[in-house]
């Protein structure tokens, strides 16, 4: 459900989670496609249900990605402009420097290589975020 601000510019407030997502990766997705660039969306679980690994997270990524926060210890990060490789390395890094603190799992799904539309991002990356949460600490799922 989209609610009003209810200040005089009566922008409409879309609400986190998979809604905002999609429409989010929506948007990403217009902007790549018509300057053929890449967008990726890496998915992050943890098996501690109340570990706090955002605000980690958010201190190794850039400023442009976006990061949703999803059922339970799920998190979406957009990252626009971004291949698998940029993504894998920023996995690479919050492994170097969180994976003995945190037990991350994480699944990488791009524009245009894995999908060409946000159903399609989507249900990669959750495809195989749903693989790496049975594999080991630190486990990456790029391709299925």
């Amino acid at each position: 459900m989209v609610t009003n601000t209810g200040d005089a510019s009566n922008e409409p407030v879309m609400p986190r989670g998979m809604g905002f997502l999609r429409w989010l990766l929506d948007y990403e997705l217009c902007g790549a496609k018509r300057y053929r660039r890449f967008t990726t969306l890496l998915m992050v679980s943890s098996a501690e249900a109340e570990a706090d690994f955002e605000l980690l997270l958010r201190n190794m990524m850039r400023g442009s990605d976006e990061f949703i926060r999803q059922e339970g210890s799920d998190l979406a990060i957009l990252m626009p402009e971004t291949d698998s490789n940029g993504a894998l390395i920023a996995i690479n890094r919050a492994n170097r420097y969180h994976g003995e603190q945190l037990d991350l799992r994480f699944s990488v799904a791009s524009y245009p290589t894995d999908g060409s539309n946000s159903g399609e991002l989507l249900d990669a990356a959750q495809h195989r975020l749903d693989i790496a949460k049975r594999g080991s600490p630190g486990t990456i799922v790029n391709h299925h």
